[in-house]
């Protein structure tokens, strides 16, 4: 939060102010008031439930809580936003309740929104037809507890401008278990090993001991880029070691 050393960042991020008092309060606000207006989702989610219960129709539904991105308040400088690839724009709830489904159980694996269509046709026992998803069915992870296939997965941005009119720099990279990883279409390179570093805190795109590590997650985004279907259901290639 508010990062004082950015010179490892882009330098659209390097230009942003560290954030004065009045700023983080309006942040510390926002977030409070974020999270009480999710009393309302609290009591819409109660209200569906006692509707199932009630018409019988509990045991023969699935309910799927999700969200379609998180968002950056105050992270890197950033005053507000889900632009960046961070790790706060990126990861997101996503719970599953419904016959069959193993209680209580949690999976730390990554998936993908691209991974619901594929989940719910399988729970519907009904395939697609004219093409093949692209994500991957969760349902026998999620009633058998089998583990997920550890992907690559892409991260990407499209053309946007800044809350002042300024266009962001576009990206594109990878993200997998252990790394992030991101090229701005100006050169500039991220690279994160969330392993060590899980807050983002040092990029490590200059360091020699990451050479081979980089040069393996740009083979995965241009294995992945023009993935369609099956081609994007693959494990993760193998990436070296750091100094490896």
């Amino acid at each position: 939060f508010n990062e004082v050393d950015v010179t490892d960042k882009h330098p659209f991020i390097q230009a942003l102010p560290l954030l004065d008092s009045a700023k983080v309060q309006e942040l510390v606000d926002d977030n409070r008031q974020r999270r009480l207006s999710l009393l309302a989702v609290d009591e819409a989610v109660n209200g569906i439930v006692r509707t199932l219960e009630k018409t019988g129709q509990m045991d023969n539904t699935y309910i799927v809580f999700v969200g379609d991105n998180g968002y950056v308040l105050g992270q890197r400088r950033i005053s507000k936003g889900k632009y960046f690839p961070y790790e706060p724009a990126l990861n997101i709830p996503f719970i599953v309740r419904g016959p069959g489904v193993q209680k209580n159980a949690t999976f730390s694996q990554m998936v993908t929104l691209m991974d619901i269509t594929p989940t719910v046709l399988d729970i519907a026992n009904v395939a697609p037809t004219g093409r093949t998803p692209d994500g991957i069915s969760l349902l026998t992870t999620l009633t058998k507890g089998t583990s997920i296939i550890d992907r690559t997965l892409l991260l990407s941005s499209g053309p946007q401008d800044s809350p002042s009119g300024e266009p962001l720099p576009m990206f594109d990279g990878v993200r997998n278990s252990r790394y992030s990883y991101w090229k701005y279409q100006d050169g500039f390179e991220e690279l994160y090993d969330r392993q060590i570093d899980p807050y983002e805190m040092a990029s490590v795109a200059n360091d020699p001991a990451y050479t081979k590590v980089k040069a393996a997650l740009a083979a995965e985004w241009n294995v992945l880029k023009d993935c369609a279907g099956a081609s994007c259901q693959v494990a993760s290639a193998a990436i070296p070691a750091p100094g490896a």
